[in-house]
């Protein structure tokens, strides 16, 4: 994955949920299941681990280690 890339899906998680399916779109080459399943695969780790704005910068993982179990 390109710099260019990496920073498209950073943005875009950094906004919002609505960009998922933009973010799905991006690495979308028409392949077979298991291609999608990898392109979700990634979606999911970037939602995860890259900042939101909603969450004061933080990612959901981080906000996650604010709050003992």
């Amino acid at each position: 994955m390109g710099i260019h890339a990496k920073q498209e899906l950073r943005d875009a998680a950094l906004t919002d949920i609505k960009n998922g399916m933009k973010v799905v779109a991006m690495f979308d080459r028409g392949g077979d299941a298991s291609e999608l399943s990898n392109v979700l695969e990634l979606v999911t780790d970037a939602w995860n681990y890259f900042p939101h704005k909603a969450l004061n910068g933080l990612s959901p993982a981080e906000k996650l280690l604010e709050h003992p179990q």
